[in-house]
């Protein structure tokens, strides 16, 4: 149960992080709009300004990807909570309180379906595992499966919350970035990397 439990989490995470909403980040062309002069020149006849030009849009890209992203992942870890990074409260509540429900069924599902014997205060974690395993047998299996059903019917829905709640997180943050609500102020500080003479810090 719980290595099923591992790998459906590990694969609905990855499904999740690839199937935030796109944000097209920096391309060539954006830096060629920025400064329509610089498409003949090479590296090393770039001038300090247009080096600073292009700097400060590519730091300025990376601070909007990573906002989307940590609200994104806020989301899928506590959903909810990259709704309230990103200003919607209403949402993010609903969210938590779905999880809240969800859990909060899953614990009284176990409560009244599983053998009287499992619930038992004055077990140690060992002797509970011990005992969940002797009902691994075909006599005794169907006495855990409701229960089992429940714990699997409730973790395929907080996936799907989180899921839900991730993919709405950057979407708002995706948005506040579009209205100029959230918006990044260019940081770089002279170095010698990049090729461009420059070091960027975000």
């Amino acid at each position: 149960m719980k290595r099923l439990f591992l790998v459906l989490l590990i694969t609905v995470t990855g499904f999740t992080l690839f199937a935030q909403p796109h944000q097209r980040g920096t391309t060539q062309k954006d830096i060629l709009d920025l400064m329509p002069g610089i498409a003949d020149k090479t590296i090393n006849e770039l001038t300090i300004a247009e080096r600073l030009a292009i700097s400060r849009e590519i730091s300025v890209q990376m601070q909007q990807k990573m906002y989307v992203s940590h609200a994104a992942i806020a989301s899928f870890i506590i959903p909810g909570a990259g709704q309230f990074m990103t200003g919607d409260p209403l949402t993010g509540t609903l969210h938590l309180a779905g999880e809240a429900a969800i859990i909060g069924g899953v614990i009284t599902g176990l409560y009244f379906l599983l053998p009287n014997e499992l619930l038992a205060g004055d077990l140690t974690p060992e002797a509970r595992h011990t005992l969940l395993e002797s009902y691994h047998t075909p006599d005794k299996i169907g006495e855990i499966l409701p229960a089992m059903g429940v714990v699997t019917g409730g973790v395929i829905l907080s996936v799907i919350n989180s899921m839900l709640a991730s993919h709405g997180a950057a979407e708002n943050a995706l948005a506040n970035i579009e209205s100029g609500d959230v918006t990044f102020k260019p940081y770089v500080n002279v170095g010698r990397t990049l090729g461009l003479g420059l070091r960027m810090n975000w």
